[in-house]
């Protein structure tokens, strides 16, 4: 008797644990699809800024008369067009809105093949 209920109690735990497990994958895989969204969101905010300060450039070019400000934004232009790149992760990917959406599609379809596997079975 006493060795059934010992055996139900580590049972119990391991249905626990099983759970707690499953849950903090959940958890990570949910903080992971967090801090790629706000980093893609981030840099999309960067590189708009990047495009509107060309964009200012131009118009200060268009509408200023001081060679000043237009050697300044001549500079800005022409180091934008020789050295600006998006920015990527250890050139795998390039930081942007559309990372996300590949890497719920390569999840999907890997889920899929998956799934397929097991209807095998």
């Amino acid at each position: 008797m006493e060795i059934d209920k010992t055996f139900e109690k580590d049972l119990n735990i391991a249905k626990i644990n099983k759970d707690f497990q499953k849950t903090l994958l959940c958890a990570w895989i949910l903080k992971d699809f967090i801090v790629i969204l706000v980093l893609s969101f981030v840099c999309q905010a960067f590189y708009t800024a990047i495009g509107d300060a060309e964009a200012y450039c131009l118009h200060l070019l268009a509408f200023n008369k001081n060679p000043d400000v237009k050697r300044f934004c001549k500079n800005i232009l022409r180091l934008n067009q020789v050295a600006f790149r998006k920015m990527h992760a250890y050139g795998l990917y390039l930081l942007d809105p559309k990372l996300l959406l590949s890497i719920i599609t390569s999840v999907t379809a890997y889920a899929v093949v998956i799934i397929q596997f097991e209807l095998i079975k």
